[in-house]
């Protein structure tokens, strides 16, 4: 007992405590730390040497006084010094003490964990679906080959661990006919491919499976039954390359299959042939064989879904038949992406900016890997301002199918509206090589020419531009230069508002809208902004369109502008900005909003 009352003259008791605490908040901060990737060792190797140093705290506690005037020697007791007396608290503290050090002893003594080793990254699986060739087909609309790969392609994006390229780029490696070269560059390391026959009312299905680089088939096999049987057919195929590709794929997803078994089975080869037909542009005999279908079958979904993107014709009454027809999908199977999608594309026209972006994440999340949605996500969020965010969505866009030539020309554009010189060169030439005649439209000069222009280059965005000859306009090359010759700005506004009344009398006969474009980015780059307004207001634009105008990296001055602020009021942006995120370019200002 006198020993114990020496220690608490010694106010051992007290050091040994601020220890212990200073100890424990060291391990809480460990321990969080542990989540960001710290060995699972680190936190015993710390008490090891808490531990160690236990001792050499108790012995400094005994011979020093700790306080907040510093460290002093613990002076001798006298001889007729009383020791202080021990209180409950005292032998609280001491049985807390002795605790922690069982507890720590315990600790100790334990198996130590074995290190985390880092099991090495899955390798990217990586498979394109190319067209089934069609046997003996008696007509365009026997044919059905491209529309079961389309199905097949569909499937298989339901499972991680397996990335499977678009539509698009199926085809583009289809038609080279040096399949292993093209999709070796890829990064593809399976094809799929095989053939189909539609013969008295059976369908035969004889599918491979390639393993690349090497090109050798790993998987073959032949399924036939009647056509209703289709989807069974279809996911046969489906589980043996998932077997052969993914061993320990789970089948449980996230999401519903677009169709199971059983469903559609009247009017499937209906749904077949039009998905087939509707790649040579018949849109309208594509519409006659998805009616056809859901007036045998009204529980046929995904024909309902088809339908739906069928109608999305950019009139009031496209949209309207398209909303129908992607609810009624919906009420039948949620868990179809593209009637998501077609909505959110309705809700972003009309201006239920928040609905859209709901939409938008309801169909990504049943499909992350859907090339087109995602593309399509990010022209809705440069739509809205967001421009990073457009062009990490889009790039995701063309990862699952980047031989898709309208989702490249958009990460061009995006990239342009960034002030990315390199990325929009780079991705304006891939849609220049995936499509010539789009190029030759101008759309993708107009992004390789100001690209040049981003670089400082002016001589080659000049030169760009006049490889297109007579749509542009005589005083372009002097607004192009004007930009860094201020001087040559004179006269600049008159010639603009000409060109821009004969725009308006139809007196310009070839590629009016290069006309409009050239006028609003001369006047922005000259700071008139009431031209770019004039215009604007008088077109009946979409309300993505004239908002993207507004959110190029040097549309500064039409930002500063009552037109863009009342519009972004009166359209509701702003109540979306609150809830979802500003623009790149603006911030918000007390209940309003400032921009840059």
């Amino acid at each position: 007992m006198v020993f114990l009352r020496e220690i608490k003259r010694r106010k051992v008791l007290h050091t040994l405590s601020l220890y212990v605490v200073g100890c424990w908040v060291v391990l809480q901060v460990i321990e969080v730390l542990s989540g960001a990737g710290l060995p699972p060792t680190t936190m015993r190797n710390v008490l090891v040497a808490m531990s160690v140093g236990f001792p050499f705290v108790l012995l400094v506690a005994w011979f020093f006084d700790i306080s907040s005037e510093g460290v002093t020697r613990t002076p001798p007791r006298e001889p007729d010094e009383e020791l202080p007396r021990l209180n409950l608290s005292d032998h609280a503290l001491s049985v807390g003490l002795l605790a922690v050090l069982a507890l720590n002893a315990y600790v100790l003594s334990s198996p130590a964990p074995t290190s985390a080793v880092s099991e090495p990254a899955m390798e990217q699986r990586t498979l394109v679906v190319l067209a089934f060739d069609d046997i003996n087909p008696v007509a365009k609309d026997d044919s059905i080959g491209d529309a079961i790969a389309g199905e097949l392609r569909s499937e298989l994006t339901r499972f991680s661990g397996l990335r499977v390229l678009g539509p698009e780029t199926s085809r583009v490696i289809k038609a080279a006919g040096d399949e292993y070269s093209i999709a070796a560059e890829l990064g593809v390391t399976s094809i799929l491919s095989g053939n189909t026959q539609l013969k008295d009312g059976k369908l035969t299905l004889q599918a491979r499976l390639l393993a690349l680089p090497a090109g050798n088939v790993v998987w073959q096999s032949e399924f036939e039954d009647t056509t209703s049987r289709a989807v069974e057919l279809q996911k046969r195929v489906t589980q043996a390359v998932l077997e052969i590709i993914l061993p320990s794929a789970n089948a449980a997803t996230a999401h519903a299959s677009r169709i199971e078994a059983g469903e559609c089975s009247d009017v499937y080869e209906l749904y077949l042939r039009a998905r087939q037909i509707g790649r040579t542009g018949n849109r309208l005999r594509k519409l006659e064989l998805l009616e056809e279908a859901v007036r045998i079958d009204p529980n046929c979904a995904i024909a309902w879904e088809a339908i739906a993107g069928a109608n999305i014709t950019w009139t009031v009454e496209g949209f309207s038949k398209a909303g129908a027809a992607a609810r009624r999908a919906l009420e039948l199977n949620d868990s179809l992406a593209g009637a998501w999608a077609v909505l959110a594309e309705i809700a972003e026209h009309e201006k239920r900016w928040n609905e859209s972006e709901e939409l938008f994440l309801r169909a990504l999340y049943i499909d992350p890997t859907h090339a087109l949605v995602n593309a399509l996500y990010g022209e809705a969020l440069l739509a809205r301002g967001r421009v990073r965010e457009a062009l990490h969505y889009t790039l995701e866009g063309y990862r699952y199918d980047p031989a898709h030539w309208w989702i490249s020309a958009h990460v061009a554009m995006i990239a342009r509206y960034l002030g990315d010189a390199e990325t929009t060169i780079e991705y304006a030439r891939i849609t220049r090589d995936l499509r010539p005649d789009r190029y030759e439209d101008g759309g993708t000069w107009d992004l390789l020419a100001e690209a040049y222009l981003i670089r400082g280059d002016v001589d080659q965005a000049l030169s760009t531009w006049a490889e297109r000859g007579d749509i542009v306009a005589d005083w372009f090359p002097q607004c192009v230069r004007s930009r860094q010759l201020p001087e040559l700005r004179q006269g600049l506004n008159a010639a603009m508002k000409q060109t821009l009344s004969r725009y308006r009398n139809g007196d310009l006969p070839e590629a009016e809208g290069l006309h409009s474009w050239n006028i609003i980015r001369c006047a922005t780059w000259i700071g008139e902004a009431d031209i770019v307004v004039d215009l604007i207001a008088n077109e009946e634009l979409p309300a993505e369109v004239q908002f993207i105008l507004f959110f190029q990296v040097d549309s500064g001055v039409l930002r500063q502008t009552e037109f863009f602020r009342n519009s972004v009021v009166d359209s509701g942006l702003l109540d979306y900005w609150h809830e979802w995120g500003f623009s790149d370019y603006c911030r918000p200002d007390g209940d309003s909003f400032a921009c840059d």
